[in-house]
C-alpha cells in the first residue's frame, strides 16, 4: 500500500515501486570486446491504481489533485499496513489503514500525474504516478 503524507491511498487495486539505475559507458580501446559501465544515478518511481471513493473535497482523488497542483515533494511510504490483521472479512478497519513504523520503504516524491477514468459502463478509477526526489530508504523503526 502507498501512504502519501501519512494517509493510505483509498481503495487501491495495484501499487508499483520501480527502481532504476542509470549508467555511463566507460569502455575504451583497452576494454576489448566487452563494454564497461559505471553507475551514475539511482532513481525510483511509485504508482498506484485505485477505485474512486468520490471526487469531492475529502476524496483521495481531491487530496492527490491538491498535492499535485502544489508541485512540492510529499512524504511517501510503501508498506503493508500495520493493522492488516485487524481487518474483518477483508474490510478496511474503522479507523482506516495504519502506516507501520518499521520495514517500509520511504522517501519523498513529486506527483507527476493524476488521472481519473469514469467509463460509461464500469467503475470509476484513478491513477497516480510519483517520481522520487533524493533517496529511498527502508525504515528501521528506531
Amino acid at each position: 500500500m502507498i501512504f502519501v503524507d501519512g494517509s493510505a491511498i483509498a481503495m487501491a487495486t495495484n501499487h508499483t515501486l520501480t527502481l532504476n539505475t542509470e549508467t555511463s559507458e566507460t569502455s575504451s580501446k583497452d576494454t576489448g570486446l566487452w563494454g564497461d559501465e559505471k553507475v551514475t544515478r539511482l532513481r525510483w518511481e511509485a504508482s498506484s491504481d485505485s477505485f474512486v471513493d468520490g471526487i469531492g473535497s475529502t476524496s483521495s482523488f481531491a487530496t492527490l489533485f491538491d498535492l499535485w497542483k502544489a508541485g512540492e515533494a510529499v512524504d511517501i511510504s510503501l508498506a503493508v499496513p500495520s493493522n492488516l490483521d485487524s481487518a474483518v472479512d477483508g474490510e478496511v478497519p474503522t479507523a482506516g489503514w495504519t502506516e507501520p513504523t518499521s520495514g517500509q520503504y520511504e522517501g519523498q516524491a513529486i506527483i507527476t500525474s493524476v488521472s481519473l477514468n469514469t467509463p460509461h459502463d464500469g467503475d470509476a478509477t484513478m491513477s497516480v504516478s510519483m517520481r522520487g526526489v533524493k533517496g529511498l530508504t527502508i525504515a528501521s523503526g528506531l
